[in-house]
């Protein structure tokens, strides 16, 4: 039986064995063997993480030759990994929202947080009073969604 050799394209990076990349033109372009499988934009990170967690759990390279060949840490490599096992493709791709948990800062808590505020209350005492983390207030108040009133406390 005959082996054939991979054919790679000059200027190739071998991730593993049979898997090399190339970056043309902004693009990622990914070869098996001497065949491009994969090519995506190159600062598409979701079309990289759904790629690359796919070579892994396929056993096309490593957690390792990725981390490498990349640059990217070993932490976010394996929760690529295993988003694509546990959720599938097309969590890579989902709207980021926040999956309906709603507004903490509701408009009756904004109305109590400016109040207070106006009475002198630190921001970290409002935030403890309406039930709010300080960093969702201090947000809020930096994004003008709650209005501040410098005054004295009485």
């Amino acid at each position: 039986m005959d082996e054939l050799l991979p054919l790679i394209p000059y200027g190739a990076t071998y991730i593993s064995h049979n898997l090399s990349i190339i970056n043309e033109n902004e693009r990622w372009t990914y070869f098996h063997g001497g065949l491009p499988v994969f090519s995506h934009d190159y600062n598409d990170k979701r079309a990289f993480r759904l790629i690359t967690s796919s070579f892994i759990l396929e056993g096309v390279c490593r957690n390792i030759d990725i981390e490498n060949a990349f640059g990217v840490s070993k932490s976010s490599v394996i929760r690529s990994c295993n988003k694509l096992r546990n959720e599938g493709p097309d969590a890579f791709y989902k709207d980021k929202s926040r999956g309906g948990k709603g507004t903490v800062l509701t408009p009756q808590k904004i109305k109590e947080a400016e109040n207070l505020l106006e009475q002198g209350y630190t921001t970290s005492e409002v935030a403890s009073k309406i039930n709010v983390k300080y960093s969702t207030l201090s947000k809020a108040i930096l994004q003008s969604r709650v209005k501040k009133k410098s005054v004295n406390k009485k």
